[in-house]
């Protein structure tokens, strides 16, 4: 598992960064660093994503769905507001945003979403390896 925002979900709201920069804060000479991440493309096309995740959420507000994660990417649709959305996976983009691989309910319908604009901040399984 990968150190990412989504970890800290995972782990209690502890990572071990955290842990030992509190750890070190306090005197005990304990330090942790973070995993080394390569470029991350800002294309928004090559993202590869599978579905482990059996969750699903609602879309807060007229939030668009994207062909990538990013915000300048194509919309491939707006499902509307409370519209429930299909978790799939989720990647942290360039800019260190998580955005979370969707389908909307009922349709064939899919794409990515910035999980901000999620009711429950998306997916927790990240997708498959995409250069972090």
């Amino acid at each position: 598992m990968r150190w990412r925002s989504k970890t800290l979900r995972r782990v209690g709201g502890k990572s071990a960064v955290t842990v030992g920069a509190l750890a070190l804060a306090m005197g005990t000479g304990i330090a942790v660093a973070g995993p080394s991440q390569a470029a991350v493309t800002k294309s928004c096309s090559g993202w590869t994503w599978s579905n482990p995740d059996s969750r699903y959420g609602s879309v807060i507000d007229w939030n668009p769905i994207h062909s990538g994660p990013y915000a300048a990417c194509s919309v491939v649709a707006t499902p509307g507001k409370g519209r429930t959305v299909y978790y799939h996976c989720f990647v942290v983009n360039a800019y260190n945003n998580s955005w979370t691989h969707v389908r909307i309910a009922g349709t064939s319908t899919q794409g990515w979403i910035y999980d901000g604009d999620l009711d429950n901040a998306g997916s927790w399984d990240e997708c498959p390896d995409n250069g972090r």
